[in-house]
């Protein structure tokens, strides 16, 4: 063969591959059915160290670029920790003309495509919000027909209801909002609570709501690792922290100032032996020993009395408020001692009882945080039972002294709620307080909310040491000392 036609030869040759490369460069271009950028939301949640957070981006982009033919624009908003370590789950937000089929693509590399970054969830456009009470202590259970129901709020165009899922793992996994009103302790519920858990879906909120103290009812035993103590997204309760904070009472200052005649307002106390009262039928204490404080008390100070643990009858209406508004002292002690825990008992001393409550339970600085200025009586503050004992009867003789104690009344008043309100299951208002909370603050960034308490950090459990810091008060204590220590021996329990 001649060089002319070797040449001609080769010539065909490279114009078959150039016309065989353009062919399928056209064929490519109008077959792939990604024609605009793909723009991609890496979320994860809170916690993660730098490194992981590396390592969580290197190997989106190692999935991200198997997509071949897609043009990518990555916006990274924010890069957060959605499961335990062990579970290498992403979430990632598409936007574009080809979302369709990066789901398909990207869904055998265990990633979840979830609609576009620059919006809000689907779900949000939905004229109801669904919310399943997964748990629940048994004195709320006798009111079902009073938290299953829908609710319609002035304040937003949709509508709320809770419905019954307790213990339904199916029923709770379908919802927007799961309710947790009582802890889970037990091996079976821990196993169900991590089924739960792994059929979540992306936007669920899980909330955690209890009107007891965290040693009564902590959130729940963590699994195996500190990151699975945070499965809880937000609170409704008492605590300062809490997403929606429901406190046992509060006070209210008046704008106006001062009242018309400066006086404290408060109906004048009989002149009677007992200078303060104790009310209490929950005798049988596990945080500290409550009783026999109260019992060791009266051989210091004169005082009256009631309920079951103290022999005189009373009963739970006004008429019992009227005979405790009696006594210019009312003791205020609660069952636990933990962070920001003070309930209807302080409240009730200060706006039904008219009298100054002393008060062991929470942290001083709780208690100053809340309260109305100069209210209150700390019992820690002293250094012997017989000190407190001693400074209440010098205020009680000095009429001046004992009205400085009233002197906030002049500026504003104390409010006392019922623990349905400290809930959102019961009353409306409380439930549309959820709803605008969840339309303000969820589903925003295409990620869950977070909530700010720790469960085992000093805003909850391990918060609940003692009921004070005077060996006089810290001898009655129970389990209280070694509390936190037993809720950490939980957290190896493995479901």
């Amino acid at each position: 063969m001649g060089i002319t036609s070797k040449f001609k030869l080769m010539f065909a040759a490279s114009v078959f591959v150039l016309l065989a490369m353009t062919g399928y460069y056209l064929w490519n271009k109008h077959n792939t059915p990604f024609y605009s950028p793909i723009n991609l939301h890496i979320v994860r949640r809170p916690h993660n160290h730098g490194r992981q957070n590396d390592r969580i981006i290197a190997e989106s982009r190692k999935v991200f670029s198997k997509l071949g033919s897609v043009k990518l624009t990555e916006n990274i908003d924010e890069i957060e920790e959605r499961e335990s370590p062990q579970e290498e789950r992403l979430i990632v937000a598409a936007s574009g003309k080809g979302k369709s089929e990066v789901h398909n693509k990207v869904s055998a590399d265990n990633i979840q495509v979830s609609g576009d970054s620059s919006t809000e969830w689907d779900m949000i456009d939905s004229d109801h919000i669904d919310v399943a009470l997964y748990s629940c202590i048994a004195k709320w259970a006798q009111t079902m027909s009073v938290i299953y129901r829908t609710v319609k709020c002035p304040d937003s165009r949709r509508t709320i209801s809770i419905r019954n899922a307790l213990g339904n793992v199916s029923a709770a996994s379908t919802a927007d909002v799961v309710i947790f009103a009582s802890g889970v302790g037990s091996l079976n519920k821990l196993r169900e609570l991590k089924e739960l858990r792994r059929k979540k879906k992306p936007h669920q909120i899980w909330l955690y709501t209890t009107t007891e103290s965290a040693f009564q009812m902590p959130f729940v035993p963590r699994f195996s690792t500190r990151i699975d103590a945070t499965i809880f997204n937000m609170s409704f309760c008492y605590h300062s922290k809490a997403e929606i904070v429901a406190p046992f009472g509060a006070y209210i200052r008046r704008l106006e100032g001062k009242t018309d005649n400066g006086s404290a307002q408060i109906t004048p106390k009989p002149d009677i032996p007992a200078l303060a009262a104790w009310a209490s039928s929950h005798c049988h204490h596990t945080f500290w020993n409550r009783t026999e404080f109260v019992m060791n008390l009266t051989k210091y100070l004169p005082m009256d009395l009631y309920g079951a643990c103290g022999g005189n009858l009373i009963p739970r209406n006004e008429a019992g408020s009227d005979i405790l508004k009696n006594y210019k002292f009312y003791l205020a002690f609660e069952n636990s001692c933990c962070s920001f825990y003070i309930t209807e008992k302080f409240w009730k001393a200060l706006a039904e009882y008219e009298s100054v409550p002393i008060v062991i339970g929470s942290s001083k600085s709780n208690y100053e945080s809340v309260a109305p200025p100069n209210s209150f009586v700390y019992a820690d503050d002293f250094d012997s039972m017989e000190d407190l004992a001693n400074y209440i009867k010098k205020v009680a003789e000095d009429e001046a002294l004992y009205n400085t104690f009233h002197e906030w009344r002049r500026y504003g008043k104390a409010e006392v709620y019922n623990e349905r309100l400290v809930s959102p299951l019961f009353e409306d208002k409380n439930k549309c307080k959820l709803l605008n909370y969840l339309e303000k603050n969820a589903w925003r960034k295409n990620h869950p909310i977070q909530m700010e308490i720790d469960p085992f950090g000093p805003d909850w459990a391990g918060s609940c040491t003692s009921c004070g810091n005077h060996d006089w008060i810290k001898d009655y204590g129970l389990q209280s000392k070694d509390f936190t220590k037993r809720l950490y021996s939980l957290q190896m329990t493995e479901v």
